[in-house]
């Protein structure tokens, strides 16, 4: 509301009519103009405080969803790692399934390794002459190459299941996490902890020691 002059009427007794306009303004008109806005009805106050309570809720929603979501993505991860673990154990019981029988086979390949060991160099090659005595040789050298034929396949078998051989050699050094010492001796001109004799080869299953070597180890001279 803009501020008005004011306009005042005034009458003359002697008969003449006067009308006088002030310069002045109608500040009360202008006073209530300029205010202060009365504070906020009971309705906006409520709508505020609805405005309010619905951010708030927002954000707890949102609080919660994120909260849902790590929950959600440590139980996938969980899942996974159960998943895993399963798998390797699956595999892990594939791999040593056989480990049980590969033992009880190795005695019979003990056996054939030791009835080859017992053949003398000179009968294990065919006899160049035709005599009675050499007709015997044939045999056994025959027997002989049959076993061997035989020790052959079998190595091959257990090596398609991943059973491997372990075949230390003399001089090499004692390692307990793969041989077993079964005695102990001084020996002259040969290192402390060092391998002199082989009494039995030892196995691996997929990597495993299914049996370790059998082996004599130098000790220090007492």
């Amino acid at each position: 509301m803009g501020i008005k002059p004011k306009t005042i009427n005034l009458h003359i007794i002697d008969g003449c009519l006067y009308q006088i306009q002030l310069d002045q303004y109608d500040l009360d008109s202008w006073t209530e103009s300029r205010k202060e806005p009365e504070t906020e009805t009971k309705a906006e106050a409520d709508s505020r405080d609805k405005v309010s309570e619905t951010e708030a809720g927002i954000d707890s929603k949102d609080k919660e969803i994120a909260m849902l979501k790590d929950k959600h993505l440590r139980c996938l991860a969980e899942l996974e790692n159960h998943r895993e673990i399963s798998r390797r154990e699956v595999e892990m019981a594939s791999q040593f399934a056989i480990q049980k029988f590969a033992k009880d086979i190795l005695s019979a390949v003990d056996n054939l390794e030791l009835a080859l060991a017992s053949v003398p160099p000179e009968l294990r090659t065919e006899p160049t002459l035709p005599t009675e005595s050499n007709s015997i040789i044939s045999k056994l050298v025959n027997l002989y190459k049959g076993v061997y034929l035989t020790e052959s396949e079998l190595l091959s078998t257990l090596k398609r299941h991943g059973i491997e051989k372990i075949e230390p050699k003399l001089g090499e050094k004692f390692d307990p996490k793969i041989h077993e010492a079964l005695y102990q001796a001084s020996i002259n001109g040969q290192d402390v902890g060092t391998i002199f004799d082989i009494q039995k080869i030892g196995y691996s299953l997929n990597g495993r020691i299914l049996r370790p070597p059998q082996v004599g180890v130098v000790k220090a001279a007492d």
